[in-house]
């Protein structure tokens, strides 16, 4: 059956507490020269364990500070990357505006374009007509100065009858 002692006990040991060396058992009888060797051997324990604590703690703190710049790093890289991410997102505003205004002028340039295509048909088709109209008019001008030629010819021709 187990102890009420050990079960006072915590399952696992802490680590303040070392495990006791073989061999160390204190003396059964307490006489002078063994417990000098006790105390002497219980010293050296002690001192042991007081370095390895010190190098713990050392190794700790210098893991300690290594992670700590390992977060600090870590921090400026997000903060440059949220940066640059920021002007990326600013550039690309930018370049959005810029395609749009190039858009704008394209599209009033093929207006531009076709308005001129669209005045120059107007100008040949009005040019087209009038050409055609001054050809008639100089042929109707030139039909009427032959028809009052043949008028005067007939005229002259009736007189002479006469």
């Amino acid at each position: 059956m187990t102890s009420p002692r050990r079960l006072a006990e915590p399952a696992h040991r802490d680590q303040d507490e070392a495990p006791e060396p073989r061999g160390m058992q204190p003396p059964r009888s307490l006489e002078g020269s063994s417990l000098k060797r006790y105390a002497m051997r219980l010293s050296e324990v002690v001192m042991q364990q007081h370095a390895a604590r010190r190098q713990d703690w050392s190794n700790f703190q210098a893991t300690e500070q290594l992670l700590s710049e390992q977060v600090q790093s870590l921090r400026q890289k997000f903060e440059s990357e949220l940066k640059e991410r920021d002007e990326a997102v600013g550039r690309e505003v930018i370049m959005e505006q810029e395609l749009r205004a190039e858009r704008r002028r394209r599209i009033e340039l093929e207006a531009k374009i076709t308005l001129v295509g669209t005045w120059k048909e107007e100008a040949l088709a009005a040019d087209r007509a009038l050409r055609t109209t001054s050809t008639n008019t100089i042929m109707q001008v030139n039909a009427e100065s032959e028809a009052a030629r043949e008028w005067k010819r007939q005229a002259a021709e009736a007189r002479r009858g006469e």
